[in-house]
């Protein structure tokens, strides 16, 4: 028998799925009270508005588990995980 469990990525996987499950209905929200909607047309296929913020909602599940799983104790040995991170950020708010 296994005496402990020591995988990073499993608690980061089970974490971000919990807080994607939060937050994404939460930016759903946020998008329709705020008008960030993509409004049906007649070349478009959906029948009611869709929200555009719902990614918003996975980088805020994916940037909170990696930050709170993964201990950072040098800048230098972690450049490519902060790289993402913030390649990350820059698309979201492009």
């Amino acid at each position: 028998m296994i005496a402990q469990l020591n995988y990073p990525q499993v608690w980061m996987l089970i974490l971000a799925w919990f807080v994607a499950d939060l937050a994404v209905p939460l930016a759903i929200r946020l998008s329709h009270r705020i008008g960030a909607v993509d409004r049906p047309h007649t070349y478009k296929i959906h029948r009611e508005p869709t929200a555009l913020l719902g990614g918003v909602g996975i980088y805020v599940a994916f940037a909170v588990a990696i930050f709170s799983i993964l201990r950072f104790p040098d800048y230098a040995d972690f450049k490519d995980v902060f790289a993402i991170v913030g390649g990350g950020f820059a698309v979201l708010v492009l």
